[in-house]
């Protein structure tokens, strides 16, 4: 069952942008960030459940939790691979905690994103 247009009816598509940026390297004894490129997705952008925000970390729990259902694959941290994506929406940053595929579902992947600066 394809539930793309369902995504779309939740309140989507809603622009944002995607900072992404590969793991940075030790240079002299000194960490440099790599550097990073941005682009635009879109998506069905929501806040987050008290069950979806139960399944983060202890120390990531707060209110400022948001979830994206989006045709675009984010990207979570991986270590000494690459940074988590940072997403901007409505003049805010956060940062991509989750992501779960729903192929099965219509090929759209659901993001969980916690607030930068907490």
């Amino acid at each position: 069952m394809d539930l793309t247009r369902t995504i779309e009816r939740l309140g989507g598509p809603e622009s944002f942008s995607v900072e992404r940026r590969d793991a940075g390297q030790v240079i002299n004894g000194r960490h440099v960030r790599a550097e990073s490129f941005t682009f635009l997705a879109a998506g069905a952008i929501q806040n987050s459940d008290a069950d979806t925000i139960a399944m983060l970390p202890e120390g990531i729990r707060t209110d400022d939790v948001i979830t994206i259902w989006t045709e675009q694959e984010l990207r979570t941290a991986e270590d000494g691979v690459h940074e988590a994506d940072q997403i901007t929406v409505r003049g805010k940053v956060w940062e991509v905690h989750q992501v779960k595929t729903w192929q099965r579902e219509g090929n759209f992947f659901r993001v969980v994103c916690v607030k930068v600066g907490q």
